[in-house]
């Protein structure tokens, strides 16, 4: 009978009936501790005056149970732990004068079980549970934990993150002091989505007025709740969302496909990711439209800017060096190639003069000039005719480089 009536609560606790009242309610301790010689959990939440169930109505625990449910945001996993209805030892004791109260004790409930095994519940003060159990797993640290205890077609809900955890390691999470958290009810859905930084979709829980988005590749609570931003429509990803009055959302980098490019521009006016090659577009404030070279990635567009794209190894290179494009990660300047030679690693080609052939970190040979006296290689001492260079320690020799 026991079993029959654990599996009718976790129903219960998973679908809430229509007419269920939530409220959201501040956490005073959470602590849930899971290690080789002990498990279990402490919950205390707030409870506002006038919001538990008066004994005897539909509510009331001693008819009904009530479910603690434990929900890991992190891990995206839930756990229920019940205490069962009914009055006596064990069970519940109701009082309705001077306030609504209920006790609950079961001290046969066993370590690692589904059952609670104390309960005190004050209208206007405080809810406290305990069980032998630990509910969640805790394999892993977690970041925010949720709870929420129902009390049939009522339900208290807490969310535990943020300043509030004072300690989260595998088998151990401690919380105290949670503001009331900023979410509209205690469904599952609600309950079990992470904070917005942890959502790796962007679907996670915000403040009221706001709403998880991709904010330069990171999710953060932005606004207005529905920002302009990227969104995936059909083949090609395209620029949507809210703006202030008299702006629109517009294309304002090098295709609609990264988290910055998307921003608000002056109604009427045509944005300057879409005005490549004149690049003459509208951008958001505190940026202007000027055109850059992304050669591996888009090729010339027109993208919003502080300032235009820096000239390739502006502002020169030595005399003798040449600005090259080297990885796909921007120009530098580099020396010039040895002549001949049968390559890395011999480097035996030919140089002009005053110059050795040298192979580079990056296993190419390169023309460096030569240094002046000094101790050689290792210890790379001596000096170099052009003003400012010095005499720098390579893979198996010494050169003269310029200054960074």
């Amino acid at each position: 009978m026991r079993t029959i009536l654990i599996v009718i609560l976790l129903l219960a606790a998973g679908a809430a009936p229509a007419a269920a009242a939530d409220r959201v309610v501040g956490g005073k301790q959470l602590t849930l501790v899971h290690d080789a010689r002990r498990s279990s959990i402490v919950v205390v939440l707030q409870d506002p005056p006038g919001t538990l169930p008066a004994p005897g109505s539909a509510d009331d625990p001693v008819a009904k149970g009530l479910v603690l449910s434990v929900f890991g945001r992190t891990s995206r996993t839930v756990a229920h732990l019940v205490a069962l209805p009914g009055a006596g030892k064990p069970g519940w004791k109701a009082r309705a004068m001077p306030r609504v109260s209920y006790d609950y004790a079961d001290p046969s409930a066993p370590s690692g079980g589904s059952l609670l095994s104390k309960a005190q519940l004050r209208d206007g003060a405080q809810l406290r549970l305990r069980a032998p159990s630990v509910a969640l797993a805790l394999t892993a640290p977690e970041d925010s934990v949720a709870v929420r205890v129902s009390l049939n077609g009522t339900r208290f809900c807490a969310v535990f993150d943020g300043a509030a955890v004072r300690r989260s390691t595998a088998g151990r999470f401690h919380a105290r002091n949670a503001d009331v958290a900023t979410i509209s009810d205690c469904d599952d859905a609600t309950l079990q989505a992470p904070p917005c930084g942890e959502a790796a979709a962007c679907d996670g829980t915000c403040p009221a007025g706001t709403s998880c988005a991709s904010d330069a590749g990171t999710c953060s609570c932005v606004t207005p709740p529905n920002p302009c931003q990227v969104h995936d429509e059909g083949a090609f990803p395209v620029c949507g969302g809210d703006c202030p009055a008299g702006q629109i959302c517009g294309n304002t980098g090098p295709y609609p496909s990264l988290a910055f490019d998307c921003g608000c521009v002056p109604e009427g006016t045509t944005a300057c990711g879409d005005t490549f090659p004149a690049c003459g577009g509208s951008c958001p404030d505190g940026t202007s439209c000027y055109p850059y070279d992304f050669p591996l990635l888009w090729g010339g567009t027109c993208l919003c800017a502080t300032a235009p794209q820096p000239q390739p190894c502006d502002p020169g290179c030595p005399a003798g060096w040449s600005c090259e494009l080297v990885g796909g990660q921007g120009y530098f300047c580099a020396p010039p190639p040895c002549q001949g030679g049968s390559g890395a690693p011999a480097c035996d080609g030919t140089c002009g003069a005053g110059q050795d052939c040298m192979i580079t970190p990056g296993d190419s040979c390169y023309c460096i000039d030569t240094c002046v006296g000094g101790d050689g290689f290792p210890a790379c001492n001596g000096t170099c005719d052009r003003p400012g260079w010095t005499c720098q320690t390579g893979p198996e020799s010494c050169g003269c480089l310029p200054p960074p």
